[in-house]
């Protein structure tokens, strides 16, 4: 593109920032939300379906 001119389409480039693969690899083992996530994990899924009243769109899980 030279001086002056319009460009017609949104800048693009292979080295454009991206997530990595698994975001846990960054958070210490310790970390506080380390711990949230494996308490959570162990909660029975039980206990969701038993207030989720279903219909409508798919949501995600409340986990």
């Amino acid at each position: 593109m030279t001086k002056g001119t319009v460009s017609l389409y949104i800048p693009y480039s292979m080295d454009q920032f991206h997530l990595p693969m698994d975001l846990e690899d960054d958070i210490p083992p310790h970390h506080l939300v380390s711990v949230v996530n494996e308490v959570v994990k162990r909660l029975d899924d039980r206990i969701f379906s038993a207030v989720y009243p279903g219909g409508g769109r798919d949501s995600y899980h409340p986990k």
